[in-house]
Parts: structure tokens; C-alpha cells; sequence
């Protein structure tokens, strides 16, 4: 995200995405196609998924790198979105967005992940430093947040 929109996007390996690519239906067509949860490249196939790679884009500080799921990408409006996790504390932003992505898009919908993490451009720290003090060589760690569903 930067400047109150997305930068870039990749885009879903479903049927409705691939008519939309040819320009057979529109987005608004698109949002409740009868075919919506049919992908067309997935892993736990018979056949390996495809893999797409974009070119690279360069970071900027204040950018914000949105991973996230078609489920929570389909319950958001990318303006709100955008505006959200450009100016608002991503801690409080994506839980936020994701609750709204699950009210919008109701309980038979797919699953809404989403995790965004902002570039603050170089710091100039070596990336080969030592990881923080407790933090052991090559670990990691991660934060879940539970949000409850309610029928």
C-alpha cells in the first residue's frame, strides 16, 4: 500500500479471476460469480501448483506489504484498506479489518487472514547482525490473534 491505495497486487489463481484477466466479466460481476471458490492452482492437488513470481518493486519508506488471504481481500474496500493500514497503528489496523472482512462477507465465507507489516525504508543496520538479546540464532517469532466468531 502506499499513497492511499494498493502499489501492486497479485491476483487470486481462481476461474472468476481468469475471466476477469480476459475482460468477460467485471469486478462487480466478479463479487458474486457462482464460480467465486473455484481455483484453478492450489497446493494438495495431484499436480504441483503453478508458481508466478512479479517483478520486484522497490520499497518505500511508509509502504505498507499486505499478505493476505482472498477472503479478507473480497470483505474490504481497498480505499478504507488502504487509508487503514497507512495511518493507523498496523497492530490495531488489521485486527480491525479483519473483523469487518468476516462481518461483510458472512458466515459462509472463506477464510479472512491477513498480516502487513510497514517499511520504514533503511535502517542501516547490518541484516547479518545478531538477532536480538533471548532471541536464539535462526528463530522466529510470531503473534496470533484470536478473534471470535460469533454465530
Amino acid at each position: 500500500m502506499r499513497s492511499g491505495k494498493p502499489a501492486t497486487r497479485t491476483r487470486d489463481h481462481s476461474k472468476v479471476e481468469h475471466l476477469l484477466s480476459l475482460g468477460l466479466i467485471t469486478e462487480e460481476q466478479a463479487r458474486t460469480h457462482p464460480d467465486l471458490n473455484m481455483v484453478l492452482n492450489c497446493l494438495g492437488s495431484s499436480v504441483e501448483p503453478a508458481v508466478d513470481l512479479s517483478a520486484a518493486t522497490a520499497l518505500q519508506p511508509g509502504d505498507v506489504v499486505l499478505l493476505c488471504s482472498d477472503g479478507f481481500w473480497s470483505g474490504v474496500d481497498e480505499g478504507p484498506m488502504a487509508k487503514a493500514l497507512l495511518q493507523e497503528p498496523l497492530a490495531e489496523a488489521v485486527p480491525r479489518l479483519v473483523r469487518e472482512a468476516v462481518a461483510r462477507n458472512g458466515a459462509s465465507a472463506d477464510n479472512a487472514t491477513a498480516l502487513a507489516v510497514r517499511w520504514d525504508g533503511d535502517s542501516g543496520e547490518d541484516p547479518d547482525a545478531s538477532p536480538p538479546p533471548g532471541l536464539a540464532e535462526g528463530a522466529f517469532t510470531t503473534t496470533i490473534s484470536g478473534i471470535a466468531h460469533e454465530p
